[in-house]
């Protein structure tokens, strides 16, 4: 339980990106609230064919919640535009450095990479979807909560024991060097 996150919860400013066709509108309330735990999602958005009948609860959600709707028109009937524009943004957030952690809200395995490339930049990468989330997404975050079921995942620990032994032998030198004042 006890997972190593990039800075410090409090602080954290945190991107929330839903993709629209993959999650419940129901779901808003719930997602804030997890990612709320980790910091302050000051950037919200959910990407979708807003010309589509189906999305039209999302709306009333979205402004409930205070999310913006990101138009991802489907010009040639492609399914993964939604999944495009919403890859697009996330990496220009990374790169400009707004943000220090994403929440990525979706059941779709296409988000892997993503997922794996803001974790590398060493950015707190948080997922929200169904249980039929491919293990791939779901490792690929430091935590990923389940929308269809009542007790969030516990965050995966990856980390070789090698090198957490290494760590606290590090920090326990370290302790001792300062306590003897050197």
């Amino acid at each position: 339980m006890t997972e190593k996150l990039p800075i410090q919860q409090e602080q954290a400013s945190i991107a929330i990106l839903i993709d629209g066709d993959n999650v419940a509108a129901d779901k808003l309330g719930d997602i804030i609230s997890f990612v709320s735990s980790y910091g302050n999602p000051i950037i919200r958005r959910i990407y979708a064919d807003w010309t589509k009948s189906a999305m039209k609860r999302w709306k009333e959600e979205a402004k409930t919640f205070s999310f913006r709707l990101v138009e991802a028109l489907s010009y040639v009937g492609v399914k993964n535009t939604t999944d495009m524009a919403l890859v697009i943004d996330a990496m220009d957030l990374l790169h400009g450095k707004t943000v220090q952690g994403f929440c990525i809200v979706s059941s779709d395995s296409d988000y892997t990479l993503l997922a794996q490339r803001i974790r590398e930049e060493g950015l707190l990468v948080l997922g929200y979807g169904e249980q039929k989330t491919p293990a791939s997404l779901q490792n690929s975050c430091h935590e990923f909560r389940f929308s269809d079921k009542a007790d969030p995942v516990q965050p995966n620990n990856n980390t070789p024991d090698y090198f957490i032994d290494r760590d606290r032998a590090l920090f326990d030198k370290a302790f001792e060097t300062a306590r003897k004042g050197g």
